[in-house]
């Protein structure tokens, strides 16, 4: 595969996709708190709401008014909005960095040559179409713990599946339609 991308993107494509791999993968690990953070506080308020239903189940005579169902919770509703709050914003501010600190990021932490002018601009300019997708990434991060978090496996397999269609059909319409 690699021999095939480097007579189809050459060196300097090849050079600047490994750079960028290397910061989104520094990235991704330390964005996983979000997604850790998010299940332990959804798994929590299930916990809360599940003794709750416990509580109203032993206590009432009639079984059928205990009520079953935490979908509505607002404090578990409030859960996930932070996240999604929390996780905006910091991809918004990621994104913004990566953009106004592109060309120095490439230089200075990774070690981009300066006198290979091509590579560098070619890994700025794909930092910067990668970093739109930064709020985004962020948020399915959160939503992939808070959807674990409640018990839901379907909301993750959903999104790794829609994620991963979107990336192939990406890839297709910048690769083959527009020569990127």
């Amino acid at each position: 595969a690699l021999a095939t991308s480097k007579h189809v993107m050459g060196t300097s494509a090849l050079a600047a996709m490994s750079i960028n791999c290397a910061i989104f993968n520094i990235l991704a690990a330390f964005s996983s708190p979000l997604c850790t953070g998010t299940l332990a506080l959804a798994a929590r308020e299930c916990g809360r709401l599940e003794r709750k239903k416990a509580i109203e189940y032993n206590t009432t005579t009639n079984r059928s008014e205990a009520s079953g169902n935490y979908k509505n919770d607002v404090a578990l509703g409030q859960v996930l909005l932070n996240g999604l709050f929390v996780s905006t914003v910091l991809g918004i501010i990621g994104s913004a960095v990566f953009f106004i600190t592109g060309d120095a990021l490439m230089l200075r932490v990774f070690g981009s040559n300066p006198s290979d002018t091509a590579s560098r601009l070619a890994a700025v300019t794909y930092l910067k179409i990668r970093s739109l997708s930064l709020p985004m990434v962020l948020m399915n991060f959160v939503v992939t713990g808070f959807s674990l978090g409640i018990q839901n496996v379907k909301i993750p397999v959903l999104s790794i599946l829609l994620s991963a269609l979107t990336n192939i059909l990406g890839d297709y319409i910048l690769v083959s339609k527009c020569g990127m």
